[in-house]
């Protein structure tokens, strides 16, 4: 049972042990700060989002410049955390570089590749490269052979996201932190424009400060802090497949009409991802199975002969509203802050948005503005 006492206060006290929250802990914990991070489930594991995310970490070409700077920060964010996390805590993330092959099945498809989404790409500063049908063929032996072409994109990265997260968590609690896994956040308490306390289904914890990185769960948590915001929960179904023995595996990461495969340090090929509106339903269903198997054999008919290894589903943190996911202080409380409401890019932005979030918590001027993310753009109440 926690206790109210000056020895358990908390610097800051995270609520959600998702990827935001967990990333978010460790640049806190890093910097000297009590850190309590409270999660219902357990850390990387469904229901959550990073327990079923495709974790594709690259450019984000086409998106509002500060999510793709954002995007930028986190992968070399990234490429210094793997082997500083792997050395704290024997977790390897499997941060691999594979770079991405963005699918042309018709001339107009290959024509909007080559100009307008080559240029996106360069206003990032990211190569890309054409690649002509027999080129895609050697390139990827799994893909379409009815395949017009394709962009490729080298830069692109991928990891295990349960181990990423797994080992942020680790990591922080390497640092100082406390992990409190299957505890339950079930309200705060407010004086004077500030959160004292967070109450937990394990007690009370006062706090200096608290930040809401709840995920899903997030519109949920924020009505109890009297700042409802509008973030709820979309399924995402996903599936891993593992290529026969002699059969063509894929190499990179294969975008295409209706979503992606991306391949597995383990070698099986992830499949993603479907977008349900279907509250908090967590179940794997025969339509996203159907779905997940149409969309590998469109995108990679060398998979046909692959066995079916796994099929789960996650929460994404949806926000219902046009606007940047809210990231920074909530409005009308001096303490309380939220990183809430990527979606399917919140293992991307990840590691940028918790080390950003950190250092504006620390009093700091954040190495990127948050200003286009301020909570009070979407805030109620």
């Amino acid at each position: 049972m926690l206790v109210d006492s000056a020895e358990r206060v908390a610097d800051v006290v995270v609520v959600g042990g998702g990827v935001m929250g967990c990333a978010t802990a460790y640049y806190l914990a890093e910097a000297g700060a009590r850190v309590v991070v409270v999660e219902q489930h357990r850390v990387g594991a469904m229901p959550s989002a990073s327990g079923a995310s495709a974790a594709i970490v690259e450019a984000l070409a086409g998106n509002p410049e500060p999510l793709a700077q954002q995007a930028q920060l986190s992968r070399r964010l990234l490429g210094e955390l793997a082997p500083r996390l792997l050395e704290a805590t024997g977790i390897d993330i499997e941060w691999q570089r594979l770079g991405t092959i963005r699918l042309a099945f018709s001339s107009r498809e290959a024509d909007m590749l080559r100009t307008h989404v080559a240029r996106l790409y360069g206003d990032l500063g990211e190569e890309s490269e054409w690649l002509g049908a027999a080129e895609l063929g050697r390139a990827e032996p799994a893909a379409p052979e009815r395949v017009v072409g394709g962009l490729l994109v080298p830069s692109s990265n991928g990891l295990y996201a349960p181990k990423y997260v797994r080992a942020l968590a680790a990591g922080s609690a390497a640092l100082g932190a406390t992990v409190l896994q299957g505890v339950s956040v079930t309200g705060f308490e407010t004086h004077g424009g500030r959160v004292s306390a967070v109450q937990t289904s394990e007690g009370r914890l006062p706090c200096g400060q608290v930040v809401v990185t709840a995920g899903s769960w997030t519109g949920v948590v924020s009505r109890w802090l009297g700042r409802a915001l509008p973030v709820g929960p979309q399924r995402g179904q996903i599936m891993a497949l593992a290529p026969a023995p002699g059969q063509p595996r894929v190499a990179h990461v294969v975008h295409g009409p209706g979503g992606y495969i991306i391949p597995k340090a383990n070698g099986t090929a992830v499949v993603g991802a479907t977008h349900e509106f279907v509250g908090f339903d967590a179940r794997v269903t025969t339509y996203g199975m159907k779905f997940l198997a149409d969309l590998a054999l469109r995108l990679a008919p060398g998979l046909e002969t692959a066995s079916v290894k796994h099929v789960w589903m996650g929460f994404r943190p949806n926000l219902e509203v046009d606007a940047l996911p809210p990231v920074g202080r909530v409005p009308g409380l001096g303490n309380a802050f939220v990183a809430s409401g990527h979606g399917a890019i919140g293992v991307t932005v990840s590691a940028a948005v918790g080390s950003l979030l950190a250092q504006l918590m620390r009093g700091e001027e954040p190495e990127q503005s948050l200003a286009p993310f301020d909570p009070a753009k979407v805030v109620s109440g």
